[in-house]
């Protein structure tokens, strides 16, 4: 049960991530989460009083400018969707028939991964993935069993979900 549960938040994990990525512009968030500006507002102060970046604020809000007008209105994420993601990366392979192998091998020692498809300056990699955490804490404890079984080059990768 507990190899199925790290399965399924992997999965998850792995899901928001791509989701945001992919529908990375949307705007689908509940009306508490967006605030009307006063006169005097700036997005410095926002930021502040919501404990965010500025360009965070920009990112959320498609924003090109720092200017903003009272009236307006603009969406502050909640601290949730704000968390960083720690994801165990154990292998990142050319060929995914290599991160096939990688899975699989981790499978047998117990280990649930899956592989994700990155680009990078126009090439692709398949990542092996061992979980994705929220908590950093638990992040290396995955990191050191993948580790311990013979994967010296894993590490962690921090991913906000923005």
């Amino acid at each position: 049960m507990k190899k199925f549960k790290r399965f399924l938040q992997a999965v998850i994990c792995t899901l928001l991530v791509g989701s945001v990525f992919y529908f990375g512009q949307a705007t689908t968030f509940a009306k508490d989460n967006y605030i009307v500006i006063k006169k005097g507002d700036t997005l410095y102060s926002i930021s502040k009083e919501y404990h965010i970046s500025v360009e965070d604020l920009k990112e959320y809000n498609q924003l090109t400018s720092n200017k903003i007008i009272a009236g307006q209105k603009l969406l502050i994420p909640d601290s949730e969707q704000t968390k960083p993601l720690y994801i165990v990366v154990a292998g990142s392979f050319s060929k995914k028939t290599n991160a096939d192998k990688r899975v699989a091998f981790l499978k047998k020692k117990g280990i649930d991964a899956i592989v994700v498809k990155s680009s990078i300056s126009g090439k692709n990699f398949y990542r092996v993935q061992a979980g994705a955490f929220s908590n950093k804490s638990n992040a290396e404890k995955m990191k050191k069993k993948v580790k311990d079984i013979g994967i010296k080059d894993a590490f962690l990768m921090k991913k906000t979900t923005h």
